[in-house]
């Protein structure tokens, strides 16, 4: 199965696989081992294609107010893409949330990855951190932080564009419990 998910996302539809389920693959990848550093960069190329095809989605509608003669231009926008907001796949998603956090982001875990010097790991990790956490989130920020202290710019910028991109998935699923 493993060499079959290398650069997946660039060729599921060549598969017929859909991204909604390469991400479920990874997901479930990551669950069950301890994946190198490639399984992570796949899994955070998946999140950035699912965001990217949910802002190709974006919704335009024209809205006018009464007595208005020329109507306003309104956007209409959730980043979280469908597949992780309905039915039990957000309930899946949740709870792997609270379960990465200790499994895949602890402190002390950081802490050993940054020891050790794996910073592709540590950039990985991060961008799918960024996709399920939020650009605030401790491990995001302090992976940030010491590769910008390395100054490893290709890193930097691969880690940078995820952030500036994420889905936020956690918060989006928090924000829509709170709303029901």
């Amino acid at each position: 199965m493993l060499p079959l998910i290398g650069k997946a996302c660039q060729h599921a539809s060549k598969w017929d696989f859909s991204l909604e389920s390469l991400v479920e693959m990874f997901a479930l990848l990551l669950e069950a081992t301890n994946p190198e550093s490639n399984t992570w960069r796949e899994l955070a190329s998946c999140f950035l294609k699912l965001y990217q095809h949910e802002e190709d989605r974006l919704s335009v509608c024209l809205n006018g107010n009464e007595g208005e003669q020329i109507p306003k231009l309104s956007v209409n926008y959730n980043k979280m893409p469908k597949f992780f907001a309905e039915g039990k796949s957000r309930k899946v998603w949740r709870l792997r949330c609270k379960c990465w956090l200790k499994r895949h982001s602890a402190k002390k875990m950081l802490a050993s990855e940054i020891a050790s010097g794996f910073s592709e790991l540590l950039t990985y990790k991060a961008a799918c951190a960024s996709h399920l956490y939020g650009q605030e989130f401790d491990y995001v920020v302090k992976v940030y932080s010491h590769l910008a202290e390395q100054n490893d710019r290709e890193l930097l910028k691969f880690l940078k564009r995820h952030i500036e991109n994420s889905i936020r998935l956690n918060v989006n699923i928090q924000e829509k419990l709170n709303k029901i």
